[in-house]
């Protein structure tokens, strides 16, 4: 059936039967190249285009939610899941497309997989590989020449691969001029940053050790998130060091990072914290000797939940006492 026919039926029918339609558009996925360094920006470009000679609108609430509709499949072959922030706003207004004037957006792909976070399921491009990634909308279209009738189906974009090698010498020797140049603007800063936190080296440690006392506070703050991952005796020195930072964001960030070595001197560390007092930090020491599970923690926070003044804290150490009184208990 050719695309005039394909129109005057979309007029002639119920609405019902247009859905049965073939698609008006077709969406491709296109990355800047084929391969990346961990810790790159990745651009990725979904684009739809319409048959040739036919004029065709599409809703913008496609372009809206990008992040709910692109799939990326690790090496492992496990889906990843995006720990960005999901956009659910209504579509609004129409946009045209046309074979020669197609509709594109371009999004980072580490935007809708940011850094590595303590969660225990794959959210992040940190593994060198091949990843496959997908696209597939459900899309809202009308012709031109029949704008009353609407199509709504779901596209598809060909299924593209990309490759992440790991970070190189040559790029940690770029991020390390950045990092120790104090004029370089903190996008710049940071994007450095995250190679190096990728990077497994002595080299890459030694940037961390100078990006911990970095004068922009978000340098620290992700500085002291990827210290957490390392997990090495000298990443707990400079984390120690981090907890008597100036920003309490950074301190808060500290805890939960020292949080994740789980040792006597870890739980010392937490328990000073919560008896500080001190903005934000003291909060999150509650939360993570709860997820640490020491018991000897217990008496901190029963007395944080008996005496401190403030709800949410009394409320947060009954429920990490309580958390570690279940893991003391034997199974049944």
């Amino acid at each position: 059936m050719n695309q005039l026919a394909s129109i005057f039926l979309c007029v002639v029918l119920p609405f019902e039967l247009c859905l049965a339609q073939p698609a008006p558009v077709t969406a491709r996925l296109t990355a800047a190249r084929q391969s990346f360094e961990i810790g790159q920006d990745i651009p990725l470009t979904v684009s739809f285009a319409a048959d040739p000679g036919a004029r065709v609108s599409i809703k913008t609430g496609v372009f809206d939610r990008l992040r709910d509709h692109i799939t990326v499949i690790d090496p492992s072959g496990a889906e990843l899941h995006s720990l960005s922030e999901s956009s659910h706003r209504e579509a609004g207004g129409w946009l045209e497309v046309a074979a020669d004037k197609p509709l594109s957006r371009t999004v980072d792909l580490l935007e809708l997989y940011p850094s590595p976070r303590d969660v225990d399921y794959p959210h992040t491009l940190d593994q060198a590989g091949e990843y496959r990634i997908r696209f597939q909308a459900r899309v809202t279209a009308r012709h031109g020449v029949a704008p009353d009738q609407q199509w709504e189906g779901m596209v598809a974009a060909e299924e593209i691969v990309i490759r992440l090698l790991p970070v190189s010498a040559e790029t940690l020797a770029r991020c390390g001029q950045v990092l120790q140049d104090n004029t370089a603007p903190p996008a710049r800063r940071l994007a450095a940053l995250r190679s190096v936190a990728a990077a497994r080296s002595p080299v890459a440690m030694d940037l961390l050790r100078l990006s911990i006392r970095d004068p922009h506070v978000a340098v620290r703050f992700n500085t002291v998130r990827a210290l957490g991952r390392v997990k090495t005796p000298a990443a707990f020195g400079l984390l120690e060091a981090a907890l008597d930072d100036t920003d309490p964001v950074v301190r808060a960030q500290a805890v939960v990072a020292v949080g994740q070595f789980a040792t006597p001197r870890a739980r010392e560390l937490l328990l000073r914290e919560l008896r500080s007092k001190r903005e934000r930090s003291y909060r999150a020491a509650i939360v993570v000797l709860g997820d640490m599970g020491d018991a000897g923690s217990l008496d901190a926070l029963a007395e944080a939940a008996e005496r401190d003044e403030t709800a949410w804290v009394r409320e947060r150490a009954t429920e990490s006492a309580n958390k570690i009184k279940a893991r003391a208990k034997p199974p049944k």
